[in-house]
């Protein structure tokens, strides 16, 4: 697939994504193409400096992702071919650690959401929002923080409340204090970070947790890229700096 700004129709060769030229550098990767152009000539006209760019596969994305980034943010349909469910959603942050990965989906429940969360998911985005709510939620993310709408946080905002109120709301877990790390990491990293406090080992974390020894070794990976730690000390360190509590 040849890469292009979608709202003018130009076809470029493929180089780097000019770092000063555009305010935000967004991937949207749907095999939705109706839903993928729509979304894309929204986020254009809302924002004429933002490149924004498409694929229709899992790995057409990562492809893309290798040969132009870094981009600041991913919109990734669950059930886009190569995705496998949330599998595709760990190949990227694998390869990709810090890249905001935000699911776009069509459906979804609190298990999935809260799984996807886990797995590093910077939100959750129904389909079924207007393209200014995205906007709004994409934008939050964008700031470092996670997005989910209200209905999948019960009791996190008055019954009645709809998906175009969601974006004005932030997820409980992004409501600390603005700019600090601790407001970026997911549900799952917050129970690592609680057990490294405690000085268990991966191993360890991975009986307590029952995940396997990789998926430790991945999450504390993660929390040493988002406290810019450069081992597990540290993380316990800057992690208690930033206020830290087990909840």
């Amino acid at each position: 697939m040849q890469d292009q700004t979608l709202s003018s129709g130009l076809v470029h060769q493929a180089r780097p994504i000019p770092r000063g030229v555009y305010d935000v550098r967004v991937l949207i990767a749907d095999d939705h193409r109706l839903v993928s152009d729509t979304f894309a000539e929204y986020l254009k006209a809302h924002n004429p400096n933002a490149f924004v760019q498409q694929a229709e596969t899992l790995d057409e994305a990562l492809e893309w992702i290798g040969r132009h980034g870094p981009i600041d943010l991913v919109l990734l349909d669950m059930k886009m071919q190569g995705m496998n469910g949330l599998d595709g959603l760990i190949r990227i942050q694998q390869r990709f650690p810090d890249l905001p990965v935000v699911i776009f989906s069509g459906f979804g429940d609190h298990e999935v959401v809260s799984r996807a969360l886990e797995l590093g998911a910077a939100g959750f985005v129904p389909k079924q929002m207007s393209a200014p709510a995205v906007i709004k939620a994409l934008e939050l993310v964008l700031t470092g923080e996670t997005y989910v709408p209200s209905r999948f946080i019960p009791g996190s905002l008055p019954k009645g409340g709809t998906s175009e109120e969601d974006a004005r709301h932030r997820h409980p877990i992004a409501s600390w204090e603005a700019g600090n790390p601790l407001n970026r990491i997911s549900p799952r990293e917050a129970e690592v970070l609680a057990l490294l406090t405690k000085g268990f080992s991966n191993k360890e974390i991975a009986r307590d947790l029952e995940i396997s020894e990789a998926t430790a070794a991945f999450h504390v990976r993660r929390l040493c890229q988002k406290l810019d730690a450069s081992n597990r000390t540290q993380v316990v360190t800057r992690a208690l700096k930033f206020g830290w509590r087990e909840r």
